[in-house]
C-alpha cells in the first residue's frame, strides 16, 4: 500500500516574501483505497496581503476567513493527518502546489 499527501496552497500572489498564504489543502492519496481525506483551510492572517490578480483567480472574498484558523492550528492539523495516515512511513511521500509558500 502506498500513500501519497497532496497539498495544495492559495496565495495573494507569487512572491512569497511579500503576499500571503491564504489557504492550504491536504489531500491523503491511498493507491489501493483512492482519496482517504481532504480538506482546505482558511488561514487566519490581519495583514493579509493579496493582489486583485490573485483575489480574482482565487475567488476568495473576506467572508471566506469568518472561520480562519490559526497558523499554529494549522499545524495541528497536519500532526492529526501525519498520525492517522502515515505512522507507519518513516518519510511522508509529498505532492503540491505552490510548495515555495
Amino acid at each position: 500500500m502506498a500513500r501519497l499527501l497532496f497539498i495544495d496552497t492559495e496565495t495573494g500572489g507569487l512572491d512569497p516574501e511579500k503576499h500571503s498564504l491564504l489557504s492550504v489543502g491536504f489531500v491523503v492519496w491511498d493507491s489501493a483505497r483512492g482519496k482517504c481525506y481532504s480538506a482546505e483551510y482558511h488561514l487566519k492572517n490581519e495583514k493579509r496581503q493579496i493582489t486583485k490578480t490573485a483575489q480574482r483567480i482565487n475567488k476568495l472574498s473576506d467572508s471566506d476567513f469568518t472561520d480562519a484558523i490559526a497558523p499554529h492550528t494549522l499545524i495541528e492539523k497536519f500532526e492529526i493527518i501525519k498520525e492517522l495516515y502515515f505512522s507507519d512511513y518513516a518519510a511522508i511521500p509529498l505532492a503540491g502546489h505552490n510548495t515555495q509558500f
